[in-house]
């Protein structure tokens, strides 16, 4: 069920299922092809039919101009409550947890796992098959190489531990402070 009446262009594909409450904004597309290819004898890309489709739970938003591709057999899962921005990319077989924000042109690829009430910031990227914990957040552009555990902040390219960087910070700091402080001005 739609709450908006006059989507324009929003496309809704077979084998797809549209929560109750949810909203589809202009121009987005839900349960397209995924892109999944295998090579011929040959070493042509043939690619691979996606039947799975788009399943969200009550309350999805899905912006303008998001695409999210049907799981290959089984479907891509929007939890209740998701939120995703406008010039969002979900590939297939993707999970993504109640209450979670996707913000703008950020690219999760194909099989990632992310948990409940995760924030992903604009321009983030994560990687193929890995998983986010639940309660996560992923900086501002962040590049998304490897799992991130529960609770956790992670910025940068590739993307670390906010932890992590400041603790590597301070050292960095301290190195060059104790360089310069044997040095006689000129």
């Amino acid at each position: 069920m739609l709450r908006d009446e006059n989507i324009y262009g929003a496309i809704i594909r077979a084998y797809s299922h549209i929560g109750p409450d949810s909203v589809v904004r202009d121009g987005a597309a839900v349960g397209v092809f995924g892109f999944a290819y295998e090579r011929d004898e040959r070493g042509v890309p043939v690619p691979i039919p996606h039947f799975g489709g788009v399943h969200t739970g009550r309350g999805a938003d899905i912006g303008s101009f998001s695409t999210i591709c049907a799981g290959t057999i089984d479907p891509t899962l929007l939890g209740d409550n998701v939120k995703v921005d406008s010039l969002v990319h979900i590939a297939h077989n993707c999970e993504i947890g109640d209450n979670t924000l996707v913000i703008a042109c950020a690219e999760v690829s194909g099989s990632v796992r992310i948990g409940c009430n995760c924030w992903i910031g604009p321009n983030a990227s994560v990687i193929e098959g890995h998983s986010i914990g639940d309660g996560s957040v992923i900086g501002l552009g962040a590049a998304v190489l490897k799992d991130v555990d529960p609770l956790t902040t992670v910025a940068g390219n590739p993307a670390l531990s906010t932890r992590l960087v400041s603790r590597r910070n301070r050292a960095l700091s301290a190195l060059v402070e104790a360089y310069y402080a044997d040095r006689q001005p000129e």
